[in-house]
């Protein structure tokens, strides 16, 4: 028996199955992209939220307890990974560096003319990155439905969906909204609209979402599902309204932001399956891989001196362990030193610090001395008589900027390196490297997201250097690197890796059993965690440490040969020395 034609109600639980409207999404990568973007374009758009981030920079705002929303910048160029956020939802403070994948439902008249989304989700790019930055849980998701409605519908549509079901106002705005979109001929119509929403907040239960106009004359509305979920308006009550025009004088909002907090958030009541669970913020260890829940403020006391406090747990007798807070910062709580210590990596603390007043290194500085050091690894190990071609594969992060640096001093050195750059970095630096190689006439293989160029390529090589991934590396491994790895390990060649072996943890190893197996390592700074195990060939190149840094994180690093930037270490079955 046909199985019976669901009808939609306002009434009735809603399912986006039900409906017209063309979903498109745009993965992690996709919106990464997007971000770099954003970041290189220099209009007046950018201009104004780079101004405004920096008026954020110089006010840092005063934090009278560890659930107060933050913004913070404090070093480091204008970059996600650079700008810290506290999360509503457990207190914690990390960077806005965190992707998301944004599901866009539109017309399928848009599908027919061809026209991309990727614009739409442009547009209101930032106030989507500091809306995700705000959450640690949740918010990985992002929804945007795209309406044609003009201002005063936008209103009305706003008022709409803030009204209870058992309002008297509800069907005739509803018939208003039909009409006037039904009569101009203007997709998607509000029944479709209406729709898509409700059943966004009965299956997916988002913490916000946007209902975008492309109308010239109208502003896309964000749409607050609880009242914690709402910025801060003591951050954010002078952040840009997004318009692209640096002669307007009037409020003419591109996004409608809750510059002044919940006066002016939209948040709505929210029916759906069975009744709605309390919501409450929590304070949670700072470390993302963590679970430790934290007592309420009020219930939390202090113990001895220091920066101990007492949290709520299970896992001692009476039900409370101690924490701590962050000795430097102050913002953040623990539940133990080795979680403090998991979760800013050693190395990466170092790194800030050499960039920053102490170390005074710059970007392409590190990246110089790192690269060099696994040129001359590698020259060490596999000869250039015996091993001339060498295929350097390069991610589009800083990892693959050493590899760009030790392709040129290769070059330099006599071999015949060839560069396999499928997913090219967009940061100056990184396009700077590109020239310098470009120069000397190394030879890159084009960009693509097959891995045909990468065959052959191999099918002429004698040795590779793997600087794919870094030490900040997060599991599952994208395209097209996905394909990449298992071609470099069928090749049976021999892998020099830099740093960390790509599709390794940096503190778990090669759990996920996707990673390359190198023969030779090559840390930078110091050993990581995640390559305790190693067993192959072990070299450490970082002969930049100051011996400031170095007794201030007891690296307790080996003293280098002459005038050499690397030293072979023991392998790991060897105790006898520990750094």
């Amino acid at each position: 028996m046909p199985r019976r034609k669901q009808f939609y109600s306002i009434f009735s639980p809603p399912s986006l199955s039900m409906s017209e409207l063309v979903k498109t999404t745009l993965d992690h990568d996709e919106t990464d992209l997007l971000i770099d973007q954003w970041l290189d374009h220099r209009g007046h758009g950018q201009l104004v939220y780079y101004e405004w981030f920096m008026d954020i920079r110089e006010r840092r705002h005063a934090v009278q307890s560890q659930k107060k929303q933050i913004l913070a910048w404090n070093k480091g160029e204008f970059e996600p990974e650079n700008v810290f956020c506290r999360t509503v939802d457990t207190g914690r403070l990390i960077p806005l560096d965190r992707t998301w994948t944004t599901h866009v439902y539109h017309h399928q008249s848009f599908k027919d003319r061809g026209l991309p989304m990727k614009p739409v989700v442009f547009t209101i790019l930032p106030e989507l990155m500091l809306l995700r930055g705000m959450h640690d849980v949740g918010c990985d998701e992002i929804y945007v439905i795209v309406t044609d409605m003009k201002r005063q519908e936008m209103d009305d549509a706003t008022e709409y969906f803030k009204m209870s079901l058992d309002d008297e106002c509800l069907t005739l705005l509803d018939m208003r909204l039909t009409h006037t979109l039904l009569r101009q001929r203007r997709t998607p119509c509000f029944p479709q609209i209406d729709l898509v929403v409700r059943a966004l907040l009965y299956e997916k239960q988002p913490r916000f979402f946007v209902l975008f106009s492309h109308h010239g004359t109208s502003y896309s509305q964000i749409f607050f599902t609880h009242p914690s979920y709402v910025p801060d308006e003591d951050i954010f009550y002078d952040l840009p309204t997004g318009c692209p025009n640096p002669c307007c004088n009037d409020d003419c909002e591109m996004i409608r932001f809750p510059r002044r907090g919940l006066e002016t958030a939209t948040v709505l009541d929210i029916w759906g399956k069975g009744r709605r669970r309390k919501i409450k913020s929590r304070s949670m260890c700072n470390w993302v891989d963590c679970d430790v829940l934290f007592a309420d403020e009020d219930s939390v006391g202090t113990t001895g001196s220091g920066s101990e406090i007492s949290v709520g747990s299970s896992n001692s007798g009476d039900g409370r362990i101690t924490g701590q807070t962050c000795s430097k910062c102050k913002l953040v709580r623990y539940c133990s030193a080795d979680h403090q210590r998991k979760d800013w990596e050693e190395h990466r603390r170092i790194d800030e610090e050499l960039m920053g007043p102490v170390g005074a290194f710059s970007l392409d500085q590190l990246m110089e001395l790192a690269g060099l050091a696994c040129a001359q690894a590698l020259a060490k190990v596999y000869k250039k008589e015996k091993y001339p071609r060498v295929l350097v594969c390069c991610g589009p992060g800083n990892q693959g900027g050493d590899g760009l640096v030790a392709a040129r001093h290769l070059g330099m050195f006599g071999y015949k390196p060839t560069i396999y750059m499928p997913k090219p970095g967009s940061k100056d630096h990184y396009k700077r490297l590109q020239t310098q190689c470009n120069n000397m006439k190394i030879t890159t293989l084009p960009p693509s997201t097959d891995t045909d160029s990468l065959r052959t390529a191999l099918s002429s090589t004698d040795v590779i250097l793997d600087a794919i991934f870094g030490f900040s590396f997060k599991g599952p491994v994208r395209a097209p690197f996905d394909a990449a790895l298992p071609l470099l390990t069928e090749s049976g060649l021999p892998i020099v890796s830099v740093d960390i072996p790509s599709g390794w943890d940096v503190e778990e190893g090669n759990t996920a059993g996707v990673g390359l197996n190198p023969d030779v390592l090559v840390s930078l700074t110091a050993p990581k965690q995640g390559v305790k195990g190693f067993t192959g060939r072990h070299f450490l190149g970082g002969r930049f440490v100051p011996r400031t840094l170095e007794e201030k994180y007891a690296l307790n690093l080996p003293p280098y040969p002459g005038t050499d930037q690397i030293i072979e270490l023991p392998s790991a079955s060897d105790s006898s020395q520990k750094l």
